[in-house]
């Protein structure tokens, strides 16, 4: 409590273990809904399933039994809430993960979305969710075309494959790097090196850019009045800043910080947007790795991230 600076064990969820080894709350999700705090928490009776504690009450729960006789890990691979509905992965009795809902007002669970009714490996949401326009967007994979995007309508409750990029099982795996949504093109990554851009409205996609690398791979992006920041190699100036700008579709290098084929990892640990400023970590021959800026010409009229 920071107002009295007491401390105490909110809740014992794991005092049914033959040994005190703990419930490890909160190790696939952890979120606030309302006053209520919902996360995944192993117990020897359940294994690993959804648990919420009423911070007013104090009091807490099981909230649904999803793996009978195992772990549903909830929240694994996504957990949001929309329109005051909780959504998170978890997996089935029949070891498949698929996206669940949770009521808040009536405690009623139930399961969303079931891409296969078989393949274990579906894990909706392992490299990106973005909710646009009543629509969410993830990737999946159904075995059939491997990982690719899939989206699921919450007006009218429909599911379906968006794009199958890399035809046959193996898949493109978007997003595993780079997911920003800007106006109405959601940007991304796939394992042939490329920057990809998937147009929301007409659900086609086209190639940005070609790298010699994974664009974005171990770095954090941004988008700045219409322009994406990312961390990309062109196979002769190691990895740098780079951008591309949905104004006039144009892509580019920012600096070769690190000059000729060194890396420079830019935005490697954090990048950020202040007052029309990018500050980046990057390393240089000169100083390591230290806090960047650039500065680019102020735009109006863009839509903000997603």
């Amino acid at each position: 409590d920071h107002s009295t600076g007491a401390t105490w064990m909110a809740a014992n969820i794991g005092d049914d273990q033959p040994s005190p080894s703990g419930s490890n709350p909160g190790d696939d999700m952890e979120l606030m809904y309302g006053d209520t705090l919902y996360f995944s928490a192993f117990t020897y009776q359940y294994a690993t399933e959804l648990w919420a504690y009423n911070t007013i009450t104090g009091l807490s729960w099981l909230v649904h039994d999803i793996h009978l006789g195992s772990s549903a890990n909830p929240g694994w691979y996504m957990n949001f809430i929309y329109e005051d509905i909780l959504y998170f992965s978890a997996r089935d009795i029949d070891n498949v993960h698929d996206i669940y809902a949770h009521n808040q007002s009536n405690g009623t669970t139930w399961q969303v979305i079931s891409v296969t009714d078989y393949y274990p490996f579906t894990h909706p949401g392992e490299n990106f969710h973005v909710v646009v326009d009543d629509v969410l967007y993830f990737d999946a994979d159904d075995e059939a075309h491997g990982r690719e995007i899939w989206a699921y309508n919450f007006t009218n409750r429909t599911t379906w494959m968006v794009a199958d990029i890399s035809t046959g099982t193996q898949g493109s795996n978007p997003g595993s790097n780079i997911c920003e949504v800007i106006g109405g093109t959601m940007y991304f990554d796939i394992d042939e090196n490329k920057l990809m851009a998937l147009n929301l409205s007409s659900q086609t996609s086209i190639i940005v850019e070609q790298f010699s690398a994974l664009p974005g791979e171990g770095s954090e992006e941004i988008q700045l009045d219409g322009v994406l920041y990312f961390m990309a190699n062109d196979g002769s100036s190691g990895n740098e800043l780079w951008a591309h700008s949905t104004d006039n579709s144009s892509t580019w290098m920012v600096e070769d910080i690190n000059l000729g084929s060194n890396n420079s990892q830019a935005a490697t640990n954090f990048i950020s947007a202040i007052d029309g400023i990018i500050y980046f970590d990057a390393i240089s021959g000169n100083f390591g790795r230290e806090m960047w800026a650039r500065s680019e010409e102020r735009r109006v009229g863009k839509e903000c991230r997603s």
